[in-house]
C-alpha cells in the first residue's frame, strides 16, 4: 500500500526510522518540517531522480565541455563549471546507490568520494597514466591535482544539495494535507 506523506508532528533533526509492516516496510523521514512517511516505491522513486539528474548533470557537463569555448565561455567558467558539475554529479549518483540516506551523511560522502578521486590524482602508475590520457579517463579522474578542484566539488555538492532539499519541499508541500 502506498503511504501519501503526511505531516505527523514538528520535528526539527534530520532523522530516519524504519518500521515493519505487514504489506512493507514504511520509512519515516524527517525534512526539518516534520516526519514524513514514504514506503519502498517513493524510496526507489527518489533513487531513480537522482539517476535522472545524474545523467542530466551528466549531460550538461560533456556539453559545456565540448560547446563551452564556442558559446564564447572563458576558460575557468569551463574548467571549474565542469568541476562543479562533477562534485554534484558525484552527490546525485552517490545517493542514488545508496537510496534513502539523510541528506547530510550525503553529502559527507559525496565529498568524501570528490576529495579521494583528487588525491588519487596523485598516484601515477604507467596503467592509470595511459587510462588517464584517454577521454572517460580525463572524465573521470583527471590529469593534474587542483586544491581548487576540490573547491568546485564541494560547491557542486552543496549545490546539488541545496536544489534537493527545495524541489523536496516544494514535493513535500504540494503531498501535504491542507490545514
Amino acid at each position: 500500500m502506498l503511504l501519501k506523506p503526511k505531516l505527523l508532528k514538528p520535528h526539527n533533526s534530520v532523522r530516519r526510522i524504519n518500521l515493519k509492516k505487514p504489506g512493507g516496510d514504511v520509512r519515516l523521514f524527517s525534512l526539518g518540517q516534520g516526519i514524513w512517511v514514504m514506503d519502498k516505491r517513493q524510496v526507489r522513486g527518489t533513487r531513480l531522480y537522482r539517476l535522472a539528474a545524474a545523467i542530466g548533470v551528466i549531460a550538461l557537463g560533456l556539453a559545456l565541455r565540448r560547446f563551452g569555448y564556442d558559446l564564447g565561455l572563458t576558460f575557468p567558467v569551463v574548467k571549474y563549471g565542469g568541476s562543479v558539475l562533477w562534485g554534484a554529479m558525484v552527490f546525485l549518483l552517490a545517493g542514488a546507490l545508496s537510496g534513502a540516506r539523510t541528506k547530510s551523511r550525503l553529502v559527507i560522502v559525496a565529498i568524501v568520494i570528490a576529495v579521494a578521486v583528487e588525491f588519487f590524482r596523485l598516484v601515477h602508475a604507467p596503467e592509470i597514466d595511459a587510462f588517464r590520457l584517454t577521454l572517460p579517463g580525463q572524465l573521470l579522474l583527471g590529469r593534474v591535482f587542483s586544491l581548487w578542484n576540490i573547491i568546485a566539488y564541494i560547491a557542486g555538492i552543496m549545490l546539488a544539495w541545496v536544489a534537493e532539499m527545495a524541489v523536496a519541499k516544494r514535493v513535500n508541500e504540494a503531498r501535504a494535507p491542507a490545514s
